[in-house]
């Protein structure tokens, strides 16, 4: 006891320095695992880097003939033909078939027409034909494509492009069985029509009030209307009776309800030259037009720097029943063709349109018409592609009595 008393404090210091140097082998134990650890990542990560490590060793059983036959996977073109390669090109191998006469036994290419060795015509690669696949999924089978030095069956991109330059899109004019490289080969002009909307006009006119005059014979009651003034340009208030007009509509005859200060008035009118359409006004109230008008937009020209000058240039509204005419310009000289607004239904968005044999005539084709699509239905100059020049791709106004 003694002894812990005399000397305590060098026990003390003695602990303290065992504790520190404890302490700094540890720091120096940490700090040399931290130094192999940050080592190690620094080599993975060069590894990384210079791509270095193991590769993996191929499993021949993949490449043998059997697996390449029974592998689902579609193989992709990687070495599709550029726009200037043409049939025969040594990136895309020629299809061949035996010509269709039993006797002849030799291998023409599939695009002939005629076999060049008995002369025999070949069935024609239609799009009814069964042509097959459609690798670039672009609406036009392959068959079909490699019929065309400008078409690409790997490039989709080519079916809104317009080669001839006649204002319809490949893709359409495959559709109508016309030609895709004649500027006078096209489908009718029915199909460049396209709905913006689909809607019913206010009435030109509006009744406002009814002063009886403290007369009980309706003929000599006046009736104020409010009328749109086109020397003016803006609404202008009438006083008619019945029997006279305003704004080409005819007043009829005036109805009351209720009497004094509760009085509430109707009116009949028609317009002048229809005695039979008759609209009932209420005060204060617009009442709609019975016909449907639709706002059409005529495709002039497909070019996307075109659009704003098609959409107001080339716009329209005809009211169902209406008829129009559509024109454009061939090498032979101009073309019109003549059509009426069949019907057109706002809830269901629909628009069909009838082509006429001649003006005033019967109709020999129906149009649905799709609505305006700005982003499908204009291309861009740097997706316009081959084209072989000629055509109209810039055409004036369809005709007479085209503008609204």
């Amino acid at each position: 006891m003694e002894f812990l008393l005399r000397h305590y404090e060098k026990i003390i210091l003695s602990l303290t320095l065992l504790l520190l140097l404890g302490g700094i082998f540890l720091v120096m134990v940490m700090f040399g695992e931290t130094r192999d650890k940050l080592a190690e990542e620094w080599r993975l990560a060069q590894n990384q880097a210079s791509g270095g490590g193991l590769v993996e060793l191929l499993d021949p059983s993949k490449f043998t003939a059997e697996a390449n036959l029974t592998d689902s996977r579609k193989i992709l073109a990687i070495n599709a033909q550029s726009r200037e390669d043409r049939k025969g090109s040594l990136l895309e191998p020629n299809r061949y078939i035996k010509c269709s006469k039993p006797d002849c036994m030799y291998l023409i290419p599939l695009s002939s027409d005629v076999c060049p060795f008995c002369a025999t015509t070949q069935p024609e690669l239609g799009k009814d034909a069964g042509e097959g696949d459609d690798s670039d999924n672009d609406g036009m089978p392959d068959l079909f494509e490699q019929r065309y030095a400008f078409l690409n069956p790997y490039n989709p991109a080519d079916a809104t492009q317009d080669y001839d330059n006649d204002g319809f899109l490949n893709i359409e004019e495959y559709r109508a069985g016309t030609a895709l490289d004649d500027p006078d080969s096209f489908p009718p002009l029915g199909n460049l029509l396209r709905f913006v909307r689909i809607f019913r006009r206010p009435l030109p006119i509006t009744l406002r009030s009814v002063d009886e005059g403290r007369s009980d014979d309706k003929t000599k009651w006046d009736v104020s209307v409010s009328v749109w003034d086109n020397t003016r340009r803006r609404n202008v208030t009438r006083t008619i009776r019945i029997g006279d007009k305003a704004n080409d509509f005819e007043l009829l005859d005036i109805f009351r309800e209720g009497t004094g200060a509760a009085a509430v008035y109707q009116v009949d009118v028609c317009p002048a030259d229809q005695k039979d359409d008759v609209y009932r006004l209420s005060q204060g109230k617009t009442e709609l037009n019975k016909a449907t008008t639709v706002q059409m937009v005529y495709l002039a020209s497909r070019q996307r720097e075109h659009a704003r000058t098609i959409l107001q240039r080339f716009s329209m509204f005809r009211n169902v029943g209406d008829e129009f005419p559509l024109a454009k310009r061939k090498s032979t000289g101009p073309l019109v063709e003549y059509y009426r607004l069949k019907a057109a239904d706002e809830a269901a968005k629909t628009v069909v349109i009838e082509q006429l044999d001649q003006a005033k005539g019967n109709p020999v084709a129906e149009i649905t018409l799709s609505p305006i699509n700005p982003a499908a239905d204009f291309i861009s100059a740097g997706a316009a592609g081959n084209i072989m020049g000629g055509g109209d791709p810039m055409r004036e106004g369809p005709g007479e009595g085209f503008m609204p």
